[in-house]
Formats: structure tokens, sequence, C-alpha cells
């Protein structure tokens, strides 16, 4: 069935499941992204931390050696000072004194490598350097500045001697007449030793063994002095953090961005000068981020990968969760058989018109398949499940923006209807529904006709509850019955106090069953006369039923009530024991060959296991099966012709006989009767009644006796009250008669009393 229209119906119950869905599924990917971000920044700072402290070892490393060449050259310098402090004040005790051969022995105690004596005029005359003698001082010169100047005694720092090429660190002392010494040790291993903690060599170290991108010095003036990339050099530091961290020698870090593709990692570490200067200077590196951010990326990848499995995980318990919940919903607003709203949904779309009424007319239609339990019995529950799709079916094609339909029960559906105009509309909608149902569905083959009652309630402004109107639609079915000219009825008061008087007859039949105290519940015995021998052959025996509150109850309306709330079965094998009981009596009194008809209805006989549970009645009560009779209807053999008629002969068998009630009312022909496992017919009362008004030749009683007679049935006159009648039925050789010209239905032992005095010769005091 299409269920578009109900998937748009049941909006409010999806809105509700997807909100309570999505909302914590959007909530996870929040948290998961919120997360993912979180981690990737911690990632990567952590790389970053590892970097920075790897960094920060190697500068701290290379600055400390940077410090200590320093120190070692400053060192190293003062020694040699030293050393030309000490050649200068020997050098004061020979003065006057020079020659060549002096100056070459002198040199040899003081450990010098060069020893010169220089006039006031520049010119070198005396040296232990024989290819030195001869030189002139020119302008410029070391030499000529200290001559010019004032000083006596002067150091230099360590440099390429001019004529020799060699690196010497030299000494001058100046004496009165302005001649001067110049004393030199030579400085090529000192420079040597010094080269390796040149800043610029170690940079280069650094660069090749830590492939750092940059490495520069920074002076005490924040001046690029040394750097592996030149063009660094000369450039002033002006960035205020770096800076302040700078001075205060703090060890400084930060993540170079100005290029996206290619960022960078540069930490700066305080570099102390030694005993030169009283500044601070550093050395900055920079290295590239190209692999830590690649591993950074590959780690938060396969983060990311992890949390995207968990969403994905989650994902799949959230839709499965959802899924099934849906699943639920259909369970529980949904018929599964027809696919329809089912009660549940019902109630609570009826809530909502209810809270919401805007003054449109309303109405509840329940309509209920009547003959359902029947073809469900005969024809399987499969078969019935087909019927009411089809069901189902039909009458979804009423549907419409005001028309909406509900499966209500087992075989019942609601059609709640609205926006319409009168009563006459709603007449018109169940004339509707009664003509589709006219025509036979066809279910596996076969012509099903489905009879069906409507119950309808008009929805006012006085309605606040659901369960009312339901239960108000549900007692107008009641009030209909086979007898109703119409299939429909509109619920009314009076209907209620009728379902009020039925549900305390229903408690009586309970009580009954229940076997609680004195029954309410009793039979009465129809004497059935035979008109040959005018003795008694058997009694009909009749369920009566009274309560001190509503005094005697009529057997149509307590089997009815039994049969619409599923009493009739347990409540037939109560009447059947006790008739079963009356026979045994019967037989224990002496009076053999009495039998004792029971009524038997649709419901029971159409049972698997009848036949069965009558025998063992029969067992149980220690009656004489052959004292039974069980009476059935013609209508009953619509239901199931075969499968009744079996049921018949195993009964048959075990000496039970069959009589056909209200025979003349049904269906039956007698050439039906010939296939039937019956031995009696009992002609209906209203065959009886036309024998006073009508002339003996226009009456078919006679015919019905003679034809019964032909195929070996008996005949039984029920409902006998005339003379007349009597006469007629005697004359046309009517076998028994019932009816009360004879005997009204009697209580036991009323009835033992009137057996005992027809029956006279047949009793058998012996046996009391």
């Amino acid at each position: 069935m299409d269920l578009k229209l109900n998937r748009k119906f049941n909006e409010k119950f999806k809105a509700i499941e997807a909100r309570t869905f999505m909302v914590p599924l959007f909530v996870i990917m929040v948290v998961l992204f919120v997360s993912y971000s979180h981690m990737t920044d911690f990632i990567k700072e952590h790389y970053y931390d590892l970097r920075r402290d790897e960094a920060l070892k190697v500068a701290r490393s290379y600055a400390t050696s940077i410090s200590k060449s320093e120190e070692a050259e400053e060192i190293v310098n003062q020694l040699l000072e030293e050393k030309l402090r000490v050649a200068s004040q020997t050098m004061r005790l020979y003065k006057g004194q020079q020659s060549n051969a002096l100056y070459s022995k002198l040199a040899e105690i003081l450990k010098l490598d060069e020893l010169d004596y220089y006039n006031a005029q520049g010119e070198l005359q005396y040296s232990n350097l024989k290819e030195v003698l001869g030189w002139k001082v020119y302008k410029g010169h070391p030499i000529d500045k200290f001559l010019k100047s004032s000083a006596e005694f002067l150091v230099e720092d360590i440099r390429q001697d001019v004529i020799t090429g060699n690196f010497y660190k030299y000494g001058y002392l100046k004496y009165e007449d302005g001649s001067l010494v110049q004393f030199g040790v030579s400085a090529d291993k000192i420079q040597s030793f010094l080269h390796s903690f040149d800043k610029e060599q170690l940079l280069a170290v650094m660069k090749e063994e830590k492939d750092a991108l940059r490495i520069c010095f920074i002076n005490e003036s924040f001046i690029v002095t040394e750097s592996t990339d030149p063009q660094r050099v000369g450039t002033i530091i002006k960035d205020p953090l770096v800076l302040e961290n700078i001075t205060k020698e703090q060890e400084f870090s930060y993540v170079d961005s100005t290029s996206k593709r290619n960022e960078s990692f540069v930490v700066f570490v305080p570099v102390s000068t030694g005993l030169k200067t009283e500044g601070v200077s550093a050395l900055a590196i920079q290295y590239s981020l190209s692999e830590t951010n690649a591993t950074v990326r590959q780690v938060s990848m396969f983060v990311m990968i992890a949390l995207f499995m968990v969403y994905l995980f989650l994902l799949y318990i959230v839709t499965a969760t959802y899924k099934k919940n849906n699943n639920l919903i259909q369970l529980a607003y949904f018929d599964s058989l027809t696919g329809l709203p089912n009660k549940q949904f019902l109630k609570e779309f009826m809530k909502k018109e209810l809270d919401h009424k805007d003054g449109q007319s309303t109405a509840l239609m329940l309509v209920n398949c009547s003959n359902f339990k029947i073809i469900n019995m005969t024809k399987g529950y499969e078969y019935g499940d087909e019927v009411l799709k089809a069901l189902a079916k039909l009458l979804y094609e009423l549907e419409n923006e005001n028309v909406k339909l509900f499966r209500f029960t087992a075989d019942r559906f609601v059609l709640y209807v609205k926006s319409y105009e009168g009563a006459e509309a709603l007449v018109f909608l169940a004339e509707s529904i009664s003509e589709k149902m006219s025509q036979p569905m066809v279910i596996q083959n076969t012509k099903q006709y489905i009879e069906i009652q409507i119950g309808i309630v008009e929805i006012n402004s006085s309605y606040t509850d659901v369960g009312q109107i339901i239960k108000e639609v549900s007692i107008s079915l009641n009030d209909l019955s086979e007898s109703s000219q119409k299939n429909y009825v509109f619920f009314n008061k009076e209907m209620e106090k009728v379902l009020q008087r039925e549900e305390i007859i229903e408690k009586i039949i309970r009580s009954a069953l229940a076997d609680q105290g004195e029954s309410p519940l009793y039979l009465e015995y129809q004497p059935q006369k035979d008109f040959k021998s005018d003795k008694i052959t058997g009694f009909e025996a009749l369920a009566r039923m009274t309560d001190p509150d509503l005094g005697q109850i009529s057997p149509v309306e307590f089997i009815a009530v039994a049969e619409r709330k599923q009493l009739i079965i347990p409540l037939g094998k109560l009447i059947l024991w006790e008739a079963c009981l009356f026979a045994r009596s019967l037989n224990q009194l002496g009076f053999h060959g009495i039998r004792v008809a029971v009524n038997v209805s649709g419901v029971e006989i159409l049972q698997d296991n009848y036949a069965e549970n009558v025998m063992k009645i029969v067992r149980e009560t220690g009656a004489d099966a052959s004292a039974l009779e069980l009476e059935i209807t013609e209508s009953m053999l619509l239901l199931d012709f075969e499968g009744i008629n079996t049921k018949l002969i195993t009964l048959s068998d075990h000496n039970i006989e069959i009589a056909l009630d209200d025979f003349g009312t049904g269906y039956s022909s007698f050439y039906k009767l010939q296939e039937l496992n019956v031995h009696a017919i009992k002609i209906d009362r209203s065959f009886i009644n036309r024998i006073d008004s009508k002339q003996h030749s226009d009456l078919i009683t006679a015919d019905i006796i003679s034809m019964a007679h032909k195929i070996g049935l008996r005949v039984i006159a029920e409902g006998v009250e005339t003379e007349k009648q009597h006469a007629y039925l005697a004359d046309n050789n009517c076998d028994l008669m019932q009816g009360y010209l004879f005997s009204k239905p009697l209580k036991e032992e009323a009835a033992l009393a009137l057996l005992r005095e027809t029956n006279l010769e047949d009793y058998d005091e012996r046996t009391c």
C-alpha cells in the first residue's frame, strides 16, 4: 500500500526522532573537530618544543665554544703581552748597546722570534734577522704611528708582518732620543690555534653539522658581525622582543611564518664576550621547519584518520540506533500487516486534534468486519491476513485531506473525518463503504464476501477525552445486530446504558464459569413428545440465567454477550457438562433411550478439536453417548460445510446424534441434507405458526416432513402451542413435537416428575 500520505501524516514523530539524533550527532562532530584542532595544536607545539630544545642545546654548546674561544684568545694575548713587557724591561738595560750579534743573543735568551732596532728616522739598523736590515718605516705603518705618538710602550694585536708575511705579536719600546726597539713573537701557531675558535669557522661547522638554514653572531651593539649568509653581515637587529631578551641575557625563540611554505624556527642564545667587553652578544640559529611540519602533518593526518574512524563508528552507532528507533516507531505507531497508523497513533493524533479544535465538524467511524473471526477459523490466519490487507486497501481509497484511515484492532478500522457537512455526509460515507463491500474480494483465487458494521460518533465541543470517544464508538457497534436494517449506527447515550448492562451480564457469566458460590446459570429442559406413543423421548437443554438485580436474563441476550466477549466456548462446555449429568441421571433412574439435546454455537463447532472435547466431557461425566443429541443451525454450514460435516461424522461414530435446528429458515436443500451427517431436522416455529392461519393446501410443512422421511430423517416440530397445530402434525406423520402445548421448559426436578408421570410404564423404581 502506498504510504506517502501516511509519511506526511507522521511528520511529528519523524521530526522529533530526527532532532533527537541529529543534535547529539552534530555535538559529537563539533567536539571531535575541536578535539582535532586542539590535538593538532598540541602535536605541533610538541614537535616545535622538541625542535626548540634541540636548537637550544646546540646553540648553548656553540655559544659556550664561542665564549671560550674569546676567553682563550684574550688569555693568549695577555700572556704574549706579558712576555713582551718582560722583554721591554730587559731592553731598557741594554739602552745604547746595539749590534746584530747582541740582538741575536738577546732574542735567543728572551725567546723572541724577532728583535729590531729602529733609529729616530724609522730605519731598521739592527736585528736578529738579516733579511729585514735596512727596511724603512713608511707613513701609516703601525711603527710610524707609534713613533709619532707620545706613548713609551705599546703592544699590538697579532698582525701580519709586511716584510716576511708571517703573523707576529709585536711590542714597542721608545727611547728618549726617538729611537725604538721592536720585539715580536711569531703568532703563526697561535693564529692557527685561535682560528679553530674563529666565530665564522664555528658558524660554518655548525651549519654543516646541524643543517641549519642560517647562523649569525650578534655583537653587543646588536649588529650581525658573522653569519653563514654573507648578506646578513652588518644587519642591525631591531625587533624589540629579541632586543629585550638578549639584553636580559635570556634565551628566546619564535617561529618565523613570513613564508608559509618555508616556515623556520629561530633561537637566540646569549653569549658572554669574556674579558674584552662588558656588553652581551648572542648566537642566532635559524632552522627549517619543513621536516618538522611534515612530521606534524603526518601525525596530524593519523590523528585525523583516527578521529574520523571514531566519528564513523559513532555515526554508525547513532545511525543504527536511529534506524532501530524508527523501526520501533513503526512498531509502536504503525500496523505491520497493513502499513496503516495504528490505535496508538490514532490516540495521539486525536489528542492533538482535540487540543487544536477550531470549530470544524469532526467524527469517528469504526468499521468492523463482523464475519472476520469465522473467516479466520475456516480459512486460516494467513487467509485472514490477506482479507485484512484487501479490506485496508479498499478503505484507503476513501482517504483524503479530510479523511484519515487507521487500523484499530484485529478486524476493525477507524476513519477520522473532519470538515464534513452534516450527518448526511457521514451516512453517505458509510453507504459508500457498504457499497464497496457489497462486491466480493478475490483472495487467493477465491471470492470472499466481507460483512461490515459501522459505528459513528460525532465529536462536538463537549468531548475532551480521546478514550471516551473511542469507548462510545465501540459501544455503538454493539447496538447493531444481524436483524438491523442498516449496517451503520450513530452513537447515543442509551447505548451506553445497554453496554453497562452487558458488562454486568459478562461478570455474571464469568462468575458462573468460575463456579463461585451459587451459580446464576442453570438449565431447564423442554420435553419432546412422540406423536405415536404419546411418551417423552427426549429433552432439549436450554440455558437460563437469573440475577438479583437484573432478574431473569433472556438467553438471547446473555448468549450474545458471551459470543462478543469470547466466552461462548467455555460457556458451551459448561452447558454440555450439565446436560450430560442430566442424561446420566435419566439413565440411572431407569429412563433408558431418553435423549438430551444441546444447542451448539458456530464458534464451538469450528474448533479443530471440537469432537474430541465433546467426547471428553461425555467420558468425564459418565453419560451414555447415545443419550446425547447436538443441535446445529443451517447458517453454520455456510461457514465450512466440509469441515463441519467431518466433525459430525466423528461424533456419529461415537453414537451421538445430530439434529438440524431451525430447518427451513436457512439455505439448506434436501440434496445437501443427503450429504450431511444428521439424524433429524427440527422444523422452525415459523412454519408451525402458519398452520393456524393458512389453508392446509397452502402449507409446505407436510411436504417437509414427507421429504425428510424419504431420506431417513426424524422430524421434530418445535414451538407447537395449539391443538390445531398438533392435529395437523399428527395427521402428516411428524415424529416428535416440542412446545408449550405439552410443556414449557422445566427445571430438572420438574422435568423428572413430568417424565415419571408421562412415561409411567417405562419407569423402573428399582433403579431409584
